[in-house]
């Protein structure tokens, strides 16, 4: 009978429970910070800028003040303000403009109190989101940009 005797041939079908999942503090606080992050990003709109200006519209004020509410939700998350031109001058008069633009967005967030690090950029030109050559399209591309580091 060997080194198996007493052991049955056909043996039942035994369910086996997998180990409970366990997911340390550390692990569980960075997921939650990572939703808040993300959760925060999508509430973060475009600010669009009229044509060679940098100046906030109503509505860009508007939307800041709106986006400011979920930045303060997430204080401890650097934020990047991207400024962007439409296609119209030249390669060097649009990082200027768009730079205007990042930081005219930051001046007005660090005036609603919101006290995340920020770092501002300018693409000028080079980042289209629309790349018709008419204003129905340009309105789209002067624009500021805002991003959460680790937002998707």
């Amino acid at each position: 009978d060997g080194p198996l005797q007493g052991i049955a041939k056909s043996p039942k079908d035994e369910t086996v429970k997998p180990p409970p999942m366990m997911v340390a503090k550390a692990d569980q606080a960075e997921i939650d910070a990572r939703r808040a992050r993300e959760a925060a990003q999508k509430q973060l709109a475009d600010i669009y800028f009229a044509f060679d200006k940098w100046a906030l519209t109503t509505e860009g004020k508007k939307n800041l003040i709106q986006s400011a509410d979920a930045l303060k939700q997430v204080s401890n998350v650097k934020l990047l303000i991207e400024g962007h031109c439409d296609e119209r001058g030249s390669r060097e008069y649009n990082l200027v403009l768009g730079e205007k633009r990042a930081k005219e967005t930051e001046r007005f967030l660090l005036g609603l109190g919101i006290r995340n690090a920020v770092a501002v950029t300018s693409y000028g030109k080079e980042r289209p989101v629309c790349t018709e050559h008419e204003e129905s399209c340009y309105w789209k591309n002067r624009r500021a940009h805002l991003i959460l580091e680790g937002a998707k």
